[in-house]
């Protein structure tokens, strides 16, 4: 493939997973959780609400209006005492929508306008991603495959914080494989990758709590570099020095959320959150793999097209696992 044809199929993702994100952006009603996104990014907070009385529908407008001269640590303030999450990304709605006003009655195009902006931001973050860890058709084909995910394109038309996470995890594997490289390909520490991922990972775990998984993975990654492979001892000391310097950094970024993350777990709103189970997480990580790929439609539907949907899904999946496997072996052998 040339340079020109490579690009051009690259820029081809990006365009299709645009318009698959922005097409009829406002057709889903809002649920719930998207009325308390609104609520926050518009620099609101319960108090503002007609709460236990009636209200004509005309006020429903009056209500998604968007509220000037709110700081981000009055944003913070309102999601800790009345929300569970960290304040970053009800910031950063507040101000794409502070650069959007007045609303007007596209306001719920313009609230899903950012986490479908994140969504197609990570489209090109996945490509860099492949490519430096696999190969330039790699990242291609991981753009592609982004590009058209069911679960990321439906994430992405939703005014909720996922696609923002899932942003910021690509940008820190990123970096995490670029620093994987410098050990085995170069030699060296790039002081400006262990910075970068170092910001990305801050950024990430006030966007979503749930971003400190990845960055635990990504920790015993570099832990196992360290002690698996037959490295300098002076290369060793290294991973040491500037993993415990990043982690240190991320630890000091994290104090002025420990308080808040105690508080929010102990809230009642952290109920839905299962008992621990060894069992479901398995079929559940498939069952979503599944979903990342492809999704037929089998809610609602009559049984023989139920049936059909579901073996073709479980078929193209199952044909989908053995090329990665394949590949995989391959690449490790």
């Amino acid at each position: 493939m040339t340079n020109s044809r490579h690009y051009l199929g690259l820029i081809g993702a990006i365009a299709l997973g645009a318009i698959l994100r922005f097409w009829h952006l406002d057709l889903k009603p809002l649920w719930m959780d998207e009325v308390i996104t609104a609520i926050f990014s518009l620099g609101k907070n319960y108090h503002d609400l007609p709460l236990d009385v009636l209200f004509p529908l005309q006020l429903v407008q009056e209500i998604f209006t968007f509220h000037p001269g709110v700081s981000c640590s009055q944003i913070a303030t309102n999601v800790d005492t009345q929300s569970t999450h960290p304040p970053l990304f009800f910031c950063a709605m507040y101000r794409w929508l502070s650069w959007m006003t007045p609303l007007g009655t596209e306001w719920v195009t313009k609230l899903r306008s950012l986490p479908a902006l994140f969504g197609v931001a990570t489209i090109p973050a996945i490509y860099c991603l492949n490519r430096i860890a696999f190969s330039k058709s790699s990242g291609i084909i991981a753009a592609l495959v982004m590009a058209t995910s069911p679960f990321a394109v439906y994430l992405s038309q939703e005014a909720r914080h996922y696609t923002a996470p899932m942003f910021f995890i690509t940008l820190s594997l990123l970096g995490l494989m670029q620093i994987q490289r410098d050990i085995f390909e170069r030699s060296r520490f790039r002081f400006w990758v262990w910075l970068s991922w170092t910001i990305v990972n801050i950024l990430g775990f006030y966007v979503h709590y749930f971003f400190a998984f990845a960055l635990i993975a990504e920790i015993a990654t570099l832990i196992f570099i360290s002690y698996r492979y037959q490295l300098h001892i002076t290369t060793i000391k290294k991973i040491r020095l500037f993993l415990l310097i990043s982690l240190t950094t991320i630890g000091i970024s994290f104090l002025p959320l420990l308080l808040v993350i105690f508080n929010h777990a102990q809230r009642t709103e952290t109920n839905w959150l299962p008992n621990p189970n060894y069992i479901s997480p398995l079929y559940q990580t498939l069952i979503n793999w599944i979903l990342m790929l492809i999704n037929l439609p089998v809610e609602n539907q009559s049984l023989p097209v139920a049936i059909i949907n579901v073996l073709i899904m479980v078929s193209f999946s199952i044909w989908t696992g053995r090329k990665v496997f394949q590949g995989l072996r391959f690449f490790i052998i």
